[in-house]
Protein backbone atom coordinates (compact mmCIF):
# COMPACT_ATOMS: atom_id res chain seq x y z
CA UNK A 1 0.00 0.00 0.00
CA UNK A 2 2.80 1.97 0.52
CA UNK A 3 4.51 1.67 -2.81
CA UNK A 4 1.03 2.18 -4.41
CA UNK A 5 0.29 5.42 -2.65
CA UNK A 6 3.08 7.43 -2.28
CA UNK A 7 3.46 7.96 -6.50
CA UNK A 8 -0.20 9.09 -6.71
CA UNK A 9 0.48 12.21 -4.53
CA UNK A 10 2.65 13.94 -6.77
CA UNK A 11 1.03 13.23 -9.81
CA UNK A 12 -1.54 16.16 -8.07
CA UNK A 13 0.60 18.26 -7.05
CA UNK A 14 1.18 16.82 -3.50
CA UNK A 15 4.79 15.65 -2.69
CA UNK A 16 4.94 12.89 0.04
CA UNK A 17 7.24 10.02 1.15
CA UNK A 18 7.48 6.68 2.39
CA UNK A 19 9.59 5.69 5.68
CA UNK A 20 9.61 1.97 6.12
CA UNK A 21 12.00 -0.77 7.59
CA UNK A 22 14.04 -0.60 4.22
CA UNK A 23 15.13 2.66 4.46
CA UNK A 24 15.43 2.86 8.06
CA UNK A 25 16.59 0.14 9.67
CA UNK A 26 19.18 0.11 7.02
CA UNK A 27 20.59 3.74 8.09
CA UNK A 28 19.12 5.59 10.99
CA UNK A 29 18.22 2.84 12.95
CA UNK A 30 21.04 0.30 12.21
CA UNK A 31 21.80 -0.07 15.66
CA UNK A 32 18.76 -1.19 16.67
CA UNK A 33 17.50 -5.00 17.46
CA UNK A 34 14.21 -5.89 18.35
CA UNK A 35 13.77 -6.37 21.64
CA UNK A 36 10.72 -4.26 23.75
CA UNK A 37 13.38 -1.28 24.00
CA UNK A 38 14.96 -1.33 20.63
CA UNK A 39 11.27 -1.15 18.97
CA UNK A 40 10.27 1.55 20.94
CA UNK A 41 13.52 3.44 20.21
CA UNK A 42 13.01 2.62 16.36
CA UNK A 43 9.12 3.95 16.71
CA UNK A 44 10.45 7.33 18.24
CA UNK A 45 13.42 8.23 15.55
CA UNK A 46 10.82 7.38 12.87
CA UNK A 47 7.89 9.86 14.49
CA UNK A 48 10.96 12.75 15.13
CA UNK A 49 11.68 12.07 11.19
CA UNK A 50 7.97 12.16 10.32
CA UNK A 51 7.83 15.51 11.75
CA UNK A 52 10.94 17.01 10.27
CA UNK A 53 9.17 15.66 6.82
CA UNK A 54 5.65 16.94 8.03
CA UNK A 55 6.64 20.49 8.67
CA UNK A 56 8.22 20.88 5.83
CA UNK A 57 5.42 20.51 4.03
CA UNK A 58 5.34 16.75 2.97
CA UNK A 59 2.62 13.93 3.59
CA UNK A 60 4.86 11.13 5.34
CA UNK A 61 3.47 7.50 4.82
CA UNK A 62 5.41 5.15 7.75
CA UNK A 63 4.70 1.94 7.66
CA UNK A 64 5.79 0.20 10.57
CA UNK A 65 4.77 -3.19 12.77
CA UNK A 66 4.61 -0.95 15.83
CA UNK A 67 3.41 -3.45 18.24
CA UNK A 68 2.72 -1.34 21.39
CA UNK A 69 0.03 1.21 22.14
CA UNK A 70 2.28 3.45 24.45
CA UNK A 71 4.66 4.15 21.10
CA UNK A 72 1.96 4.90 19.04
CA UNK A 73 0.52 7.40 21.45
CA UNK A 74 4.35 8.55 21.94
CA UNK A 75 4.58 9.41 18.21
CA UNK A 76 0.91 10.99 18.00
CA UNK A 77 2.40 13.40 20.77
CA UNK A 78 5.47 14.07 18.88
CA UNK A 79 3.63 15.76 15.97
CA UNK A 80 0.96 17.12 17.54
CA UNK A 81 3.26 19.08 20.12
CA UNK A 82 4.46 20.59 16.91
CA UNK A 83 0.38 21.18 15.56
CA UNK A 84 0.90 18.43 13.14
CA UNK A 85 -1.70 16.43 11.96
CA UNK A 86 -0.93 12.40 12.72
CA UNK A 87 -3.20 9.16 11.57
CA UNK A 88 -2.92 6.25 12.79
CA UNK A 89 -4.01 3.64 10.17
CA UNK A 90 -4.26 0.12 11.40
CA UNK A 91 -4.21 -2.25 8.42
CA UNK A 92 -6.21 -5.30 10.58
CA UNK A 93 -4.85 -8.64 8.97
CA UNK A 94 -5.01 -12.22 9.99
CA UNK A 95 -1.18 -13.64 10.89
CA UNK A 96 -1.92 -16.28 8.49
CA UNK A 97 -2.53 -13.74 5.47
CA UNK A 98 0.82 -11.57 6.60
CA UNK A 99 3.13 -14.91 6.18
CA UNK A 100 1.63 -15.99 3.00
CA UNK A 101 2.28 -12.39 1.93
CA UNK A 102 5.60 -11.48 3.41
CA UNK A 103 8.32 -12.50 0.36
CA UNK A 104 10.99 -13.23 3.61
CA UNK A 105 8.69 -16.35 4.22
CA UNK A 106 8.70 -17.93 0.86
CA UNK A 107 10.57 -15.79 -2.44
CA UNK A 108 13.88 -16.30 -3.16
CA UNK A 109 13.98 -12.81 -5.26
CA UNK A 110 14.67 -11.67 -1.21
CA UNK A 111 18.09 -12.91 -1.97
CA UNK A 112 18.55 -9.55 -3.31
CA UNK A 113 18.19 -7.70 -0.45
CA UNK A 114 18.68 -10.37 2.36
CA UNK A 115 20.81 -12.86 3.57
CA UNK A 116 19.48 -16.24 2.61
CA UNK A 117 19.04 -17.49 6.26
CA UNK A 118 16.41 -14.89 6.68
CA UNK A 119 14.07 -16.59 4.82
CA UNK A 120 11.08 -18.79 6.46
CA UNK A 121 11.14 -16.28 9.17
CA UNK A 122 7.88 -17.50 10.63
CA UNK A 123 9.09 -21.08 10.43
CA UNK A 124 12.15 -20.12 12.14
CA UNK A 125 10.29 -18.11 14.75
CA UNK A 126 7.57 -20.90 15.73
CA UNK A 127 10.51 -23.22 16.32
CA UNK A 128 12.12 -20.90 18.74
CA UNK A 129 14.78 -19.60 16.44
CA UNK A 130 13.63 -16.08 16.47
CA UNK A 131 12.82 -14.10 19.69
CA UNK A 132 10.77 -11.76 20.02
CA UNK A 133 8.51 -12.41 16.75
CA UNK A 134 5.91 -9.94 16.37
CA UNK A 135 2.41 -12.50 17.05
CA UNK A 136 3.83 -15.72 17.52
CA UNK A 137 6.21 -15.01 20.89
CA UNK A 138 5.51 -11.58 21.10
CA UNK A 139 2.08 -9.73 21.85
CA UNK A 140 0.80 -6.89 19.21
CA UNK A 141 -1.81 -4.06 20.97
CA UNK A 142 -4.77 -3.54 18.58
CA UNK A 143 -4.92 0.28 18.76
CA UNK A 144 -7.70 1.17 20.52
CA UNK A 145 -9.52 4.07 18.49
CA UNK A 146 -7.53 4.39 15.08
CA UNK A 147 -8.45 7.00 12.21
CA UNK A 148 -8.97 4.61 9.65
CA UNK A 149 -8.89 0.34 10.08
CA UNK A 150 -8.13 -1.05 6.39
CA UNK A 151 -9.33 -4.96 6.02
CA UNK A 152 -6.37 -6.13 3.87
CA UNK A 153 -7.32 -9.56 4.16
CA UNK A 154 -10.71 -8.71 1.95
CA UNK A 155 -9.60 -5.86 0.34
CA UNK A 156 -6.98 -5.09 -2.76
CA UNK A 157 -4.30 -2.70 -2.46
CA UNK A 158 -6.16 -0.09 -4.78
CA UNK A 159 -9.26 -0.27 -2.19
CA UNK A 160 -7.06 0.56 0.87
CA UNK A 161 -5.33 2.98 -1.38
CA UNK A 162 -7.96 5.05 -2.17
CA UNK A 163 -9.45 5.10 1.38
CA UNK A 164 -6.64 6.41 3.20
CA UNK A 165 -6.43 8.92 0.24
CA UNK A 166 -10.51 9.39 1.09
CA UNK A 167 -9.66 9.84 4.67
CA UNK A 168 -7.25 12.39 3.78
CA UNK A 169 -9.66 14.60 2.09
CA UNK A 170 -12.23 13.98 4.89
CA UNK A 171 -9.48 15.26 7.01
CA UNK A 172 -9.08 18.54 4.78
CA UNK A 173 -5.48 17.08 3.74
CA UNK A 174 -6.12 16.36 0.17
CA UNK A 175 -7.88 19.52 -1.61
CA UNK A 176 -11.39 18.75 -3.20
CA UNK A 177 -9.73 19.73 -6.12
CA UNK A 178 -7.30 17.16 -6.33
CA UNK A 179 -9.86 14.60 -4.25
CA UNK A 180 -11.59 15.20 -8.04
CA UNK A 181 -9.08 14.32 -10.13
CA UNK A 182 -8.48 11.07 -8.65
CA UNK A 183 -11.77 10.07 -8.53
CA UNK A 184 -12.41 11.25 -12.47
CA UNK A 185 -9.13 9.44 -13.21
CA UNK A 186 -9.98 6.14 -11.72
CA UNK A 187 -8.87 2.97 -13.95
CA UNK A 188 -10.59 0.25 -14.79
CA UNK A 189 -12.15 -1.07 -11.19
CA UNK A 190 -12.22 -5.12 -11.11
CA UNK A 191 -14.36 -6.71 -8.32
CA UNK A 192 -11.93 -10.05 -8.43
CA UNK A 193 -10.38 -11.56 -5.45
CA UNK A 194 -6.16 -11.65 -6.24
CA UNK A 195 -4.69 -14.22 -4.55
CA UNK A 196 -6.34 -18.06 -2.80
CA UNK A 197 -5.48 -16.87 0.30
CA UNK A 198 -7.96 -13.81 -0.13
CA UNK A 199 -10.22 -16.16 -1.58
CA UNK A 200 -10.26 -18.89 1.05
CA UNK A 201 -10.52 -16.42 4.10
CA UNK A 202 -13.79 -15.01 2.50
CA UNK A 203 -15.17 -18.75 2.02
CA UNK A 204 -14.52 -19.23 5.91
CA UNK A 205 -15.82 -15.86 6.80
CA UNK A 206 -19.09 -16.42 5.02
CA UNK A 207 -19.81 -20.01 5.05
CA UNK A 208 -22.67 -19.27 7.79
CA UNK A 209 -24.00 -16.54 5.44
CA UNK A 210 -27.06 -16.15 3.59
CA UNK A 211 -26.86 -17.25 0.12
CA UNK A 212 -28.65 -16.01 -3.56
CA UNK A 213 -29.12 -17.89 -5.94
CA UNK A 214 -28.58 -16.42 -9.81
CA UNK A 215 -30.17 -16.50 -13.10
CA UNK A 216 -28.22 -16.25 -16.21
CA UNK A 217 -29.11 -12.90 -16.50
CA UNK A 218 -27.98 -12.35 -13.03
CA UNK A 219 -24.67 -13.86 -13.75
CA UNK A 220 -24.41 -11.86 -17.06
CA UNK A 221 -24.75 -8.49 -14.70
CA UNK A 222 -21.78 -9.60 -12.43
CA UNK A 223 -19.30 -10.36 -15.23
CA UNK A 224 -20.42 -6.87 -16.26
CA UNK A 225 -19.45 -5.74 -12.68
CA UNK A 226 -16.81 -7.88 -11.98
CA UNK A 227 -14.64 -7.41 -15.19
CA UNK A 228 -14.66 -3.71 -14.35
CA UNK A 229 -17.21 -2.54 -17.51
CA UNK A 230 -19.38 -0.68 -15.02
CA UNK A 231 -16.66 1.19 -13.19
CA UNK A 232 -16.76 2.80 -10.68
CA UNK A 233 -19.80 0.98 -9.24
CA UNK A 234 -18.51 -1.79 -6.81
CA UNK A 235 -21.02 -3.77 -7.13
CA UNK A 236 -24.97 -3.74 -7.74
CA UNK A 237 -26.64 -0.56 -7.02
CA UNK A 238 -27.08 0.68 -3.81
CA UNK A 239 -30.83 2.59 -3.79
CA UNK A 240 -28.92 6.17 -4.07
CA UNK A 241 -26.74 4.85 -7.34
CA UNK A 242 -29.77 3.14 -8.32
CA UNK A 243 -32.22 6.83 -8.06
CA UNK A 244 -29.52 8.90 -9.58
CA UNK A 245 -29.55 6.30 -12.62
CA UNK A 246 -33.03 6.29 -12.75
CA UNK A 247 -33.66 9.82 -12.82
CA UNK A 248 -30.80 11.45 -14.05
CA UNK A 249 -28.68 8.26 -16.31
CA UNK A 250 -25.49 9.71 -14.36
CA UNK A 251 -23.48 8.67 -11.11
CA UNK A 252 -22.84 11.10 -9.05
CA UNK A 253 -20.93 9.60 -5.89
CA UNK A 254 -20.37 6.63 -4.87
CA UNK A 255 -21.99 7.14 -0.77
CA UNK A 256 -23.40 4.09 0.72
CA UNK A 257 -26.66 5.86 1.51
CA UNK A 258 -29.87 7.65 0.77
CA UNK A 259 -30.38 11.25 2.64
CA UNK A 260 -33.64 12.84 3.02
CA UNK A 261 -34.02 16.56 2.26
CA UNK A 262 -32.53 17.17 5.80
CA UNK A 263 -28.77 15.44 4.81
CA UNK A 264 -29.70 12.95 7.56
CA UNK A 265 -29.72 9.14 6.34
CA UNK A 266 -33.04 7.44 6.60
CA UNK A 267 -31.59 4.50 8.47
CA UNK A 268 -30.40 6.91 11.08
CA UNK A 269 -33.10 9.63 11.39
CA UNK A 270 -33.13 8.78 15.04
CA UNK A 271 -29.59 9.68 15.41
CA UNK A 272 -26.83 12.17 15.38
CA UNK A 273 -24.71 10.84 13.03
CA UNK A 274 -24.37 8.40 10.31
CA UNK A 275 -22.39 5.19 9.41
CA UNK A 276 -21.77 6.72 5.90
CA UNK A 277 -18.63 6.40 3.93
CA UNK A 278 -18.19 9.96 2.37
CA UNK A 279 -17.10 9.49 -0.79
CA UNK A 280 -16.31 12.54 -2.89
CA UNK A 281 -18.57 14.06 -5.51
CA UNK A 282 -17.06 13.23 -8.99
CA UNK A 283 -15.53 16.28 -10.87
CA UNK A 284 -17.99 15.63 -13.88
CA UNK A 285 -21.44 12.93 -13.56
CA UNK A 286 -20.63 10.10 -14.85
CA UNK A 287 -23.02 8.71 -18.00
CA UNK A 288 -25.19 5.40 -16.38
CA UNK A 289 -28.50 5.33 -17.80
CA UNK A 290 -29.20 1.07 -17.08
CA UNK A 291 -30.05 0.17 -14.01
CA UNK A 292 -27.89 -2.69 -12.81
CA UNK A 293 -29.22 -4.14 -10.10
CA UNK A 294 -29.81 -8.10 -8.64
CA UNK A 295 -33.77 -8.19 -7.79
CA UNK A 296 -34.51 -10.59 -4.70
CA UNK A 297 -38.10 -11.72 -3.20
CA UNK A 298 -39.87 -11.43 -0.06
CA UNK A 299 -38.46 -15.04 0.77
CA UNK A 300 -34.75 -13.93 0.23
CA UNK A 301 -35.18 -10.79 1.89
CA UNK A 302 -36.11 -12.35 5.10
CA UNK A 303 -33.45 -15.11 5.20
CA UNK A 304 -30.67 -11.92 5.27
CA UNK A 305 -31.80 -10.42 8.45
CA UNK A 306 -28.50 -10.61 10.94
CA UNK A 307 -27.99 -13.46 13.51
CA UNK A 308 -28.24 -11.78 16.98
CA UNK A 309 -24.58 -10.82 18.43
CA UNK A 310 -23.49 -11.22 14.68
CA UNK A 311 -21.39 -8.40 12.94
CA UNK A 312 -23.62 -6.79 10.31
CA UNK A 313 -23.85 -4.72 7.13
CA UNK A 314 -22.78 -1.28 8.03
CA UNK A 315 -25.47 0.45 6.11
CA UNK A 316 -28.21 -1.54 7.92
CA UNK A 317 -27.35 -3.55 11.33
CA UNK A 318 -29.83 -5.79 11.13
CA UNK A 319 -28.69 -7.06 7.47
CA UNK A 320 -26.35 -9.78 7.42
CA UNK A 321 -22.72 -8.83 6.50
CA UNK A 322 -22.62 -10.97 3.89
CA UNK A 323 -24.32 -12.74 1.23
CA UNK A 324 -22.92 -15.48 -1.00
CA UNK A 325 -24.08 -14.98 -4.47
CA UNK A 326 -24.10 -18.86 -6.54
CA UNK A 327 -24.75 -20.27 -9.76
CA UNK A 328 -25.95 -23.86 -10.56
CA UNK A 329 -24.66 -24.31 -6.96
CA UNK A 330 -21.30 -23.12 -7.47
CA UNK A 331 -20.20 -20.15 -5.40
CA UNK A 332 -19.39 -17.58 -7.86
CA UNK A 333 -18.98 -14.02 -5.41
CA UNK A 334 -20.05 -12.44 -1.48
CA UNK A 335 -21.82 -9.33 -1.66
CA UNK A 336 -20.79 -7.12 1.24
CA UNK A 337 -22.22 -4.86 3.68
CA UNK A 338 -25.81 -4.92 1.68
CA UNK A 339 -28.75 -2.92 2.19
CA UNK A 340 -32.32 -3.85 0.73
CA UNK A 341 -34.78 -1.49 -1.02
CA UNK A 342 -38.17 -1.49 -2.83
CA UNK A 343 -37.78 -2.35 -6.51
CA UNK A 344 -40.67 0.23 -7.39
CA UNK A 345 -40.95 -2.05 -10.89
CA UNK A 346 -43.89 0.16 -12.68
CA UNK A 347 -41.47 3.22 -11.97
CA UNK A 348 -38.54 1.36 -13.45
CA UNK A 349 -39.60 0.30 -16.75
CA UNK A 350 -41.03 3.44 -17.62
CA UNK A 351 -38.49 5.22 -16.67
CA UNK A 352 -36.44 3.04 -18.97
CA UNK A 353 -38.48 1.96 -21.94
CA UNK A 354 -41.38 4.92 -21.73
CA UNK A 355 -43.44 1.70 -21.80
CA UNK A 356 -45.14 -0.34 -19.10
CA UNK A 357 -46.80 -2.88 -22.14
CA UNK A 358 -45.11 -6.31 -20.70
CA UNK A 359 -45.43 -8.08 -24.92
CA UNK A 360 -41.61 -6.19 -24.53
CA UNK A 361 -39.63 -9.01 -23.20
CA UNK A 362 -37.51 -7.20 -21.14
CA UNK A 363 -40.08 -5.27 -19.23
CA UNK A 364 -41.97 -8.43 -18.81
CA UNK A 365 -39.02 -10.05 -17.16
CA UNK A 366 -38.36 -6.88 -14.54
CA UNK A 367 -42.42 -6.96 -13.88
CA UNK A 368 -41.86 -10.89 -13.18
CA UNK A 369 -38.90 -10.37 -10.55
CA UNK A 370 -38.66 -9.79 -7.31
CA UNK A 371 -39.94 -6.78 -5.18
CA UNK A 372 -36.65 -5.75 -3.96
CA UNK A 373 -33.40 -5.03 -4.84
CA UNK A 374 -30.24 -5.61 -3.27
CA UNK A 375 -27.05 -3.65 -3.09
CA UNK A 376 -23.67 -4.19 -2.00
CA UNK A 377 -20.27 -4.19 -2.42
CA UNK A 378 -18.52 -7.12 -4.58
CA UNK A 379 -16.22 -9.68 -4.21
CA UNK A 380 -15.64 -12.52 -6.89
CA UNK A 381 -13.64 -15.84 -7.04
CA UNK A 382 -12.85 -16.26 -10.36
CA UNK A 383 -13.28 -15.25 -14.01
CA UNK A 384 -16.93 -15.81 -15.11
CA UNK A 385 -17.04 -18.56 -17.84
CA UNK A 386 -20.14 -20.31 -19.65
CA UNK A 387 -17.77 -23.21 -21.30
CA UNK A 388 -19.44 -21.92 -24.68
CA UNK A 389 -17.00 -21.90 -26.99
CA UNK A 390 -16.01 -18.32 -26.38
CA UNK A 391 -14.50 -18.06 -23.24
CA UNK A 392 -10.91 -17.92 -24.82
CA UNK A 393 -11.84 -14.94 -26.53
CA UNK A 394 -11.67 -11.71 -23.62
CA UNK A 395 -15.04 -9.80 -23.15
Amino acid sequence: MLRHGRPTKPTIGIPAYGLDGDNIRHGLCKNLGFSSFDRTENIRRVAEVSKLFADSGLITLSSFISPYHNDREEARRIHESDSLRFFEIYVSTPLEVCESRDPKSKSTETLIFSDKNDLDLYKKARAGGVKGFTGIDSIYEEPVNPDLVLNAAFTNVADCVQRVLQMLYEKDILPKKAMNQLCSSASIREHFLKNDSEKANLQKATQNSPKISLSLVDMQWLQVLAEGWATPLYGFMRERQYLQCLHYGQIFDLKKECKNSKGISKKDENTETSNDDSYSFFEEPISQSIPIVLPIDEKIKESLKAERNVEGSVVDKSLSKYVRLTYNNDLIAVLKDIEVYPHHKRERVHRQFATIDERHPTVKMIMESGDWLIGGDLKVFNRITYNDGLDQYPS
